[in-house]
């Protein structure tokens, strides 16, 4: 009986430390997790942003239309704003002040709003910041 003691321990610690590695996830499979919801985020927002007709006016290379992602990403940072709440209505206009500009868009924004979740606006947001970064 004595010589089974240790190799009963053995057994025992091997079979917990087993058991924390299945229940604890990796951290690649944590990260794997985080990039696939990254990815699903910048789908589902550059999808909004084209089916809202964001992209008529909002170009990735700079146009006469209007400011770029780019440029919209940065103030927005710089000021410490989220688009998402801009898009709310809870932020003011900070990118382009002109006030013939500023109504058109409103109407714009108005339209699509109203039927996206919080979730969603935020998705364009990420898709947004994507596009700044790359």
């Amino acid at each position: 009986m004595k010589n089974l003691l240790p190799i009963a321990v053995m057994i025992i610690v091997t079979l917990v430390s087993c058991q924390d590695k299945k229940t604890k996830p990796e951290n690649n499979e944590l990260n794997a997790a985080q990039d696939n919801n990254l990815r699903i985020q910048i789908e589902l927002g550059e999808k909004l942003f084209n089916e809202n007709i964001c992209d008529a006016c909002h170009f990735k290379q700079p146009s006469e239309v209007g400011p770029t992602i780019k440029t919209i990403v940065e103030t927005y940072n710089e000021q410490e704003k989220s688009i998402a709440d801009f898009l709310q209505g809870k932020v003011k206009h900070i990118v382009d002040t002109d006030e013939d500009q500023i109504a058109i868009m409103q109407m714009n924004i108005d339209t699509f709003v109203a039927k996206l979740s919080v979730l969603e606006l935020e998705a364009i947001e990420v898709y947004m910041e994507h596009v700044a970064d790359n």
